[in-house]
């Protein structure tokens, strides 16, 4: 039969809505110290002539040490010097049948023996230096995910969070889960008590990827974006616990499903570079897949990375490939064809004016010139090795290396970040030219195609 369960509405500052932690208690193991927290949850009111209630409302996380704990409960000074339990200042130690074994369990904190008062703690690993000092008196089944956001949070020399956290809310509740993102499962695998095994983790990542699939169907696209991550945690665990080769690959396929989604969450908010990221996390499990190729080739387009076009033409290309049929791959394909075609007409274009300029006086030098600029330009030996390039005789630098492309007929000089178009008749000459020059001056010449 479960136990007791009590929740705490917490707000961090600066957010605007708050988070629901829901913990179950150990009522038959620990009756007096759940009846102290549940008390405190509720809200006792206080055998002093003013009979105040006090309790945990409107008090304040006060300690945070990331990957060990998340403390509070000082309801009378809220630095952690204080506290009261509804017994009287404090209250003995009832047992340490239960050990600090893992993370999202709930702990009394406390001076020394038998010193409970309203102080506890969560954990948020396993504690066992703390076995048989700190009582465990309960466990956290819902909300792991707000106290991994506070553990988060900046935290002081002293183990304070710089930000306010507090309990704005608490009492005693007959739920199950809490009104967050992560109802069915904690926001980390490792956070779920107990721990899922490989049939279980298979059955986590069915479901919340069809709690972010909802949440995208209904324009809930942050929403659907956290489960999406969420689920891939789940996937990279499972892998993390399974040699078996079906797992193996449904789960490539279900990475391929969640990255492709997540990109379309992407597109729905413009985030170009977003859409890029997630997409070619796709292609990169699965290179050949048409959706995600399609869209790093959309994303590219779209925020105009004119030097990433060859990149988005490879993934048009593969797109294409595999589904030639589809209209939006098609569309975007013959745009892409479209505009290299145009840019090979701008590159012909060029050509033309470097016309009958070419010279090859002699064993040292080659000459040549473009008409309608009056540019003159001269790549001569050096001695001692390497090729100078002469500008209208002004040298602009050393040249270590000459890159010539077959399909515009150019040069490239990538140390001078230049480049020269020549016409079709002509560089064939040229290049048989530099080869004789750079093989005697220790100059590297390498020849390439752009993508068809």
């Amino acid at each position: 039969m479960p136990g007791t369960r009590c929740y705490f509405d917490i707000l961090i500052e600066g957010k605007d809505d708050v988070g629901r932690v829901i913990f179950e208690l150990h009522d038959d193991e620990v009756p007096k110290t759940c009846r102290n927290f549940a008390g405190l949850c509720e809200g006792v009111r206080s055998d002093d002539s003013d009979g105040d209630t006090f309790g945990y409302k409107n008090s304040k996380i006060h300690r945070v040490i990331p990957g060990f704990l998340i403390q509070g409960g000082d309801i009378t000074n809220g630095d952690g010097t204080g506290g009261r339990s509804i017994y009287g200042s404090v209250f003995e130690d009832e047992n340490f049948i239960r050990t600090h074994s893992g993370p999202g369990l709930l702990c009394m904190a406390n001076s020394g023996p038998d010193s409970n008062c309203s102080q506890f703690y969560v954990t948020m690993n396993a504690a066992p230096h703390l076995n048989g000092s700190n009582i465990v008196f309960g466990k956290v089944i819902c909300g792991m995910d707000i106290l991994r956001e506070i553990e988060e949070l900046h935290i002081s020399g002293d183990d304070r969070p710089a930000t306010n956290v507090v309990i704005t809310d608490c009492g005693i509740t007959s739920e199950g889960s809490s009104p967050t993102l992560y109802q069915r499962f904690q926001r980390n695998p490792e956070d779920n008590i107990p721990l899922l095994d490989c049939d279980k983790l298979k059955e986590a990542i069915s479901l919340i990827k069809e709690d972010a699939d909802n949440f995208f169907k209904s324009s809930e696209y942050n929403k659907s974006l956290l489960k999406y991550e969420q689920c891939l945690r789940y996937v990279k665990t499972l892998l993390q616990m399974t040699e078996d080769k079906a797992i193996i690959e449904d789960m490539k396929v279900m990475k391929v499903k969640i990255y492709n989604n997540s990109s379309l969450c992407h597109v729905k908010s413009g985030n170009w570079n977003l859409v890029k990221k997630m997409s070619g996390e796709a292609v990169k499990v699965s290179s050949t897949n048409a959706k995600a190729n399609y869209y790093v080739a959309v994303a590219i387009k779209e925020m105009e990375l004119v030097t990433h076009f060859e990149e988005a033409w490879s993934h048009i290309t593969a797109a294409y490939k595999e589904s030639p049929s589809d209209a939006k791959i098609l569309e975007l394909f013959s745009w892409f064809s479209n505009y290299r075609k145009e840019q090979k007409q701008k590159i012909s274009k060029k050509m033309n004016q470097w016309t009958n300029n070419l010279e090859v006086k002699d064993a040292t030098a080659v000459h040549f010139a473009d008409k309608k600029t009056n540019k003159k330009v001269t790549l001569s030996s050096l001695s001692g090795g390497g090729i100078t390039y002469t500008l209208n005789g002004e040298p602009r630098g050393r040249i270590k290396k000459v890159e010539y492309c077959k399909s515009d007929a150019s040069l490239r000089f990538p140390e001078l970040g230049k480049r020269i178009v020549f016409p079709d008749n002509e560089a064939e000459v040229l290049l048989q030219k530099l080869r004789e020059l750079c093989s005697t001056n220790d100059v590297e010449v390498t020849e390439y195609e752009l993508n068809p």
